[in-house]
């Protein structure tokens, strides 16, 4: 099959969010499960998931797009941080998961469901920091350092290789024949560049048409 993967994207107007307010998040997601580790499974515990799951979703938010590949390049103890904290998260909530099996609570023991579906929630929310906000990170990492842009680009730059990570992670969601035939095209509107300027034309020769 044939797909088109279109990005359309303009600057970022959010702040980066700052080292503190990543600490900040993560650290209430942490202090909220201590309780739900420290003891056996019970249906209680889905308040504790809920608000780890609350803090972290936050954190998702605020780490999404150019502001937080701004705030990650720029600090790569971030990187470390939250891939550390997912990581100790998952474990325990996989442990968690195996108690749980082996506690007896019945299905039907009053709150199980809403146990389940904290658990659930939570699952996702880690997921979604350790997958795709780490994997933007390092693909478009990868880009800019490929494309000379430099280990921590200008926003406006970093916007353009986010783009492209989007785009390329879009093909790779299409069929798999033809890939050899895919292709990308770029446009930029709004850069203030000169096409005259010797500089501007000696990176563009060859590449339009």
């Amino acid at each position: 099959m044939c797909g088109i993967a279109a990005v359309l994207a303009r600057p970022s107007r959010r702040p980066a969010p700052s080292r503190d307010e990543v600490r900040r998040l993560l650290g209430e997601a942490v202090a909220a499960l201590e309780p739900v580790w420290a003891g056996p499974p019970a249906p209680g515990d889905a308040a504790g998931m809920r608000a780890a799951t609350a803090a972290l979703g936050a954190l998702d938010g605020a780490l999404k797009g150019v502001p937080g590949l701004e705030a990650m390049l720029g600090d790569p103890s971030l990187e470390a941080l939250v891939e550390e904290t997912t990581a100790a998260v998952t474990s325990r909530l996989q442990s968690y998961e195996s108690a749980l099996d082996r506690s007896g609570l019945s299905e039907t023991a009053g709150g199980i469901e809403d146990l389940n579906a904290a658990m659930v929630a939570l699952r996702d929310s880690v997921w979604a920091l350790a997958q795709d906000r780490l994997d933007a990170l390092r693909n478009t990492r990868q880009l800019c350092l490929g494309l000379g842009l430099g280990a921590v680009p200008a926003r406006a730059a970093l916007g353009v290789a986010w783009s492209l990570h989007v785009a390329l992670r879009s093909l790779d969601r299409l069929e798999v024949r033809g890939r050899d035939s895919a292709g990308l095209h770029l446009m930029l509107s709004g850069h203030g560049l000169d096409p005259t300027r010797p500089e501007v034309a000696a990176l563009t020769a060859g590449r339009s048409g």
